[in-house]
């Protein structure tokens, strides 16, 4: 009697281990952090927001600060090679330390996986959609990665989010300045028109727009798209102009200036970050103070423009080190020759302002660039990617 109790015994448990190990394999249980799981979703009955691409540049900044406001945040993102992982996973560490929350490992277009999860904290309050494939030129060179990214996956986490929540979807998603493409009408406001994309970059980011219509169309769906101009800050894109300055300006590396055929410099709305973090703040506060469905899309910029040289000077300032240039005409390479958004719409409807000037924003960037990559004496960078 006593050996078939002991039989039973290590039948329970070999049994046990085997669920263990089954769980540990699948991606969610392996992934899930200590606070996402019951804790983020559940506790002190604060809205619940699922952040993707949440260790991407802007994914990080909307992680934290969503955390400052009082809500109960849920972040994945796939830690994909187009630009540092290491970048990556230090952002996802500084996440970790601001606010206790883990970012999980997991791709979009994991049916499954994104099911249980909607599952296991019965639906989210908001879903601050921000993974995507950037880069216009990358897109350029490797459209079908792009579509695959920003339409494919898209559409299958839009499909599984909509099926497993049960309540309606309340969704913020990123678009893009790139979606207003050859217009030269300026500044750009949301009712122009957006036909002609001149990067397949910009295409997928106008695609997602329509996706998201139809879904909210079709479905119990509202939503919010958010045309981004040119973010820089903290913990930026390295393939990203700012970042890029910054790093050949530290190793006296030449900055090739591209210009036009009359010799124009390019101009863009370069945003701050913490701008676009209160933009996405202002969002939520908008669908949760309506009752009825709604889609719009607002322009989050500064509405001015700065040429080239103009952040390149900037970051001369902060970083205390002259830059070598070089101007160089550019033909068509996907890239927009000037970027400047009307605000009228976002400052009406979502109370949004721009707080940050170039100066002080390019300031801040540098402060950051100069401790993450150890800058020495010589100005050199310690750390490199």
């Amino acid at each position: 009697m006593k050996s078939t109790n002991n039989y039973w015994r290590l039948v329970r448990f070999a049994i046990l281990l085997a669920v263990l190990y089954l769980l540990h394999k699948a991606d969610l249980y392996s992934s899930v952090p200590e606070r996402v799981a019951v804790p983020a979703c559940f506790s002190g009955g604060n809205p619940s927001v699922l952040v993707t691409g949440a260790a991407g540049f802007i994914g990080m900044h909307t992680t934290i600060s969503l955390y400052e406001h009082g809500f109960s945040v849920v972040g994945i993102d796939l830690f994909t090679d187009y630009y540092s992982v290491q970048l990556k996973q230090d952002r996802a560490k500084h996440i970790k330390q601001k606010t206790g929350i883990n970012i999980m490992q997991l791709d979009i277009a994991s049916t499954n996986q994104i099911a249980r999860l909607c599952d296991l904290c019965r639906g989210f309050d908001y879903i601050v959609h921000l993974a995507a494939q950037p880069g216009v030129r990358f897109s350029v060179e490797y459209p079908e990665e792009a579509v695959d990214a920003n339409i494919s996956k898209f559409m299958s986490f839009l499909k599984t989010v909509v099926r497993s929540s049960p309540n309606q979807v309340r969704l913020i998603f990123a678009s893009s300045s790139s979606v207003y493409g050859m217009n030269h009408k300026i500044p750009f406001a949301e009712e122009d028109k957006t036909d002609m994309p001149a990067a397949i970059y910009g295409a997928t980011k106008k695609a997602n727009e329509l996706m998201v219509y139809a879904f909210y169309h079709l479905y119990d769906v509202s939503a919010i798209g958010l045309r981004f101009f040119t973010v820089y800050g903290p913990w930026g894109r390295p393939d990203m102009a700012v970042y890029t300055f910054a790093m050949k300006i530290a190793k006296q590396e030449q900055i090739t200036i591209n210009v036009d055929r009359d010799y124009n410099e390019f101009r863009r709305d370069f945003t701050f970050v913490d701008d676009i973090t209160n933009g996405i703040l202002s969002s939520i506060r908008y669908l949760n103070g309506t009752h009825e469905k709604v889609y719009e899309i607002f322009n989050l910029g500064t509405s001015d423009q700065h040429a080239v040289s103009d952040v390149i000077g900037a970051l001369e300032v902060a970083l205390d080190k002259k830059a070598l240039t070089q101007k160089q005409i550019v033909g068509a390479n996907g890239d927009i020759y000037a970027t400047h958004a009307s605000l009228d719409k976002s400052k009406r409807i979502l109370n949004y302002s721009n707080n940050y000037f170039l100066t002080e924003g390019i300031r801040t960037f540098a402060e950051w660039f100069k401790i993450y990559h150890k800058i020495t004496s010589s100005g050199e960078p310690a750390v490199m990617f």
